[in-house]
């Protein structure tokens, strides 16, 4: 399930990326062969830069 579509109501345009309201950052979310990893980070760019290079790292492909 690496190649999906970015989900309908994907507000963000990344997938894997989204705002956390209970902790007030944005979080950077990615499925691994070894388990889930997840960042918590202050700003946007910045967990999109993180879901990028994960996305290079472990192989997946956003199809839009």
């Amino acid at each position: 399930m690496r190649k999906q579509k970015l989900r309908r109501t994907n507000t963000t345009g990344i997938a894997g990326v989204s705002y956390c309201t209970t902790r007030g950052r944005w979080v950077a979310n990615i499925n691994t062969d070894v388990g889930r990893l997840t960042f918590f980070v202050p700003d946007l760019f910045e967990a999109c830069c993180i879901r990028k290079s994960l996305e290079n790292v472990h192989g997946y492909e956003t199809i839009q």
